[in-house]
């Protein structure tokens, strides 16, 4: 715990005590009080006395430590709903990595999202801000490349690991020792991924700045669907699909997301808010259209060499391999396979020796 000195001086103000009146009750000197008002931890006979003369226990004029490890209420899958229990096993795959990100170096300067309000017009705005920070082409619907990117350039430490059966989520946003860490499941479908991961990149731009809330989560998925499917792209295909039929409409769709990485369920719900049968026909097609489209394990060990594995490992999370490699000395093979996500022991043992290798390419 730190000492509030800014605390003391409320409180001094609060019971009607000067810095001489103080001064004199606790018989000491003025430049004493002056100490502790400007950080300086009074030792223990005074901090005591202290407490007994404004009534008060001690840990009251003490600053909490800050928590540790966060996860704020995340998206689930579908319309499952993240409960009590759901949220507990999401906290405790955090609390796991919550070692190695203790001594982890963070980025000056962040992206932090400021808004006086929830409308339309701010998430909008925010959506922009955040394509340009991702490079997203104009007119053109955010990838999971670019999703992944976002993240990067938010200074998020994307981890890569098999959830637990009942988190039923896809990714989700954890503060580690102040750090912007998103997991995200390695079993997901890289096609059911990017809504979620602009989601929760969002989240990691408030900054735990804003109390959750439906408001706010209802915020996040309204910047979300903007980052991936900017208005003139969604204005583009509202005329391709004007005076169409609804099977028509849903050809056209599935032609688009084919040709532009997306989903046709993301896409709908832009174009139809309100339309529930167009949402559910495009959510049928797309059990098709993610039977073309690799999860992440698949994608990361596409052609099962270690090197090839830590290189599309990097493009995703440049942040987490580097902390990896920064620390590998310190852990062990099996430690590191479980960081990330290695079932395999001889897996992890090249991988270890591949970041070791790195880090010392990287020092000298």
């Amino acid at each position: 715990m730190q000492w509030n000195g800014e605390r003391l001086k409320k409180i001094c103000e609060e019971r009607g005590f000067t810095r001489i009146q103080l001064a004199e009750r606790l018989e000491t000197s003025r430049q004493t009080v002056h100490s502790w008002l400007a950080g300086q931890v009074p030792k223990g006979h005074h901090l005591l006395k202290l407490c007994r003369v404004l009534d008060i226990e001690p840990i009251g004029l003490f600053d909490a430590p800050p928590v540790a490890v966060s996860v704020p209420v995340h998206r689930a899958k579908a319309n499952v709903k993240v409960t009590d229990k759901r949220q507990q096993l999401a906290h405790e795959l955090a609390v796991t990595f919550a070692p190695l990100f203790e001594g982890a170096q963070r980025a000056d300067v962040l992206l932090v999202i400021r808004t006086d309000g929830y409308g339309a017009d701010s998430a909008q705005q925010t959506a922009s801000k955040l394509r340009s920070l991702a490079e997203v082409p104009d007119e053109k619907p955010c990838t999971y490349d670019y999703a992944f990117r976002l993240l990067a350039k938010l200074g998020c430490f994307v981890v890569f690991v098999p959830f637990p059966p009942d988190v039923k989520s896809y990714a989700f946003y954890s503060a580690i020792h102040g750090n912007r860490v998103v997991f995200v499941n390695q079993r997901a479908n890289v096609l059911d991924l990017v809504f979620c991961l602009l989601h929760e990149a969002v989240h990691s731009a408030f900054d735990e700045q804003q109390e959750v809330s439906k408001e706010l989560e209802d915020y996040c998925d309204a910047v979300a669907s903007a980052v991936q499917f900017p208005q003139p792209y969604v204005s583009f295909v509202r005329g391709l699909l004007k005076g169409l039929s609804q099977s028509q409409k849903l050809q056209i769709i599935k032609g688009l997301a084919t040709e532009n990485g997306h989903a046709l369920f993301g896409l709908a719900k832009a174009l139809v808010p309100d339309d529930k049968a167009m949402h559910q026909a495009a959510a049928r097609m797309d059990n098709v259209l993610r039977k073309h489209y690799p999860t992440i394990d698949a994608l990361l060990f596409a052609k099962g060499d270690s090197a090839d594995y830590i290189s599309r490992y990097r493009q995703l999370s440049p942040l987490f391999c580097q902390l990896i490699e920064a620390q590998s000395d310190n852990l062990s093979a099996r430690r590191l396979g479980e960081l990330m996500g290695l079932e395999s022991e001889l897996d992890a043992a090249q991988i270890k020796e591949l970041t070791t290798r790195e880090r010392e390419a990287w020092i000298f």
